[in-house]
């Protein structure tokens, strides 16, 4: 059977030594005809010497982003792919053992996602392209890293009337890495964890209240030279006022509720001098916060730790 035209799309925001790692695995699948490798902002730029020496991988930069925003990054990369079929492998991910001839004869199939126990590989898919577009590609209301990647799968699930198909676990493989990295927030692992869960119940409701649709406005980028592009500020699709202020609520009472683990009434009513909103998705958290991590928090953890080690005693 004839392979099919497949471009693999990677995007990377300051994860060099990951995409590095992995891009070298990525070059030694053959069943590809291009990988785009999207330099999304980072602070130290990507180098065409970092990456494999392979001929099929093409190297774009973009400038004037400052936030990892995964759906916007991987619809820019969707849009320089010329293959008839996309498959997304994030920087840290590559296949081994997969021949896509077995999977594409079968129509019914929307798409091909990582299997959901395969922590940190959840979002590779391959799709073609025809059906990424017909439903617009990734949600560009989405903030932050979350839920982007499901809410892809339930709208393509949705528009095709048929379930993905499922990639094995020893088919797709990923470089472990703590929740910072897939965060992308330079703070400790519990502040990494809150933020990942606030921007995914954020993504979670928008999901829900604004569905994305292939007839939204994307966000736009103009052209500085040969694969280099300048994303135009203001361009990236806003909620509506009412909705983006419930969204913003939500973000807030998930962030404070898990990392102190606060109820959420109490978050609500806590004034914002004490738990602040988020300033454009980051969270301040100050001293007195780190102190109430570190004593009451912990104390209140004491009953449910305990209960956990007595299971594992009792198996």
């Amino acid at each position: 059977m004839t392979s099919p035209s497949i471009s693999v799309i990677t995007v990377c925001m300051n994860r060099l030594e990951h995409l590095r790692a992995a891009a070298s695995r990525v070059a030694q699948w053959e069943h590809h005809f291009e990988h785009i490798v999207v330099d999304w902002c980072s602070q130290r730029p990507i180098e065409r010497d970092h990456l494999p020496s392979d001929q099929r991988v093409r190297l774009v930069r973009v400038d004037g982003v400052a936030d990892w925003h995964p759906g916007q990054a991987y619809n820019f990369a969707a849009s320089c792919a010329q293959g008839e079929w996309l498959f997304r492998l994030d920087a840290d991910c590559w296949v081994q053992n997969l021949d896509p001839t077995l999977l594409i004869h079968q129509t019914e199939i929307p798409a091909w996602v990582a299997n959901a126990s395969q922590e940190g590989s959840l979002g590779e898919i391959l799709v073609l392209a025809e059906k990424f577009w017909g439903i617009g590609g990734y949600s560009e209301l989405m903030r932050g890293y979350g839920f982007e990647d499901k809410d892809f799968v339930y709208r393509l699930e949705a528009a095709y009337h048929a379930s993905c198909g499922s990639l094995a676990a020893e088919q797709v493989h990923f470089i472990p890495h703590g929740p910072q990295l897939r965060a992308v927030v330079r703070d400790s692992n519990a502040v990494a964890r809150a933020f990942k869960r606030s921007s995914s119940a954020y993504n979670r409701f928008v999901a829900a209240s604004v569905p994305w649709t292939a007839r939204r406005r994307r966000a736009s980028y103009r052209q500085l030279g040969a694969d280099h592009w300048l994303w135009e500020m203001g361009t990236l699709p806003e909620l509506p006022a009412s909705i983006a202020e419930e969204a913003r609520r939500i973000r807030r009472s998930t962030f404070w509720g898990y990392f102190l683990m606060l109820p959420e009434q109490y978050v609500i009513h806590t004034p914002q001098v004490l738990l602040p909103s988020d300033q454009s998705g980051r969270f301040r958290v100050r001293w007195f916060h780190r102190l109430y991590w570190q004593t009451v928090r912990r104390l209140i953890a004491l009953p449910l730790d305990f209960l956990a080690v007595m299971r594992r005693l009792v198996g």
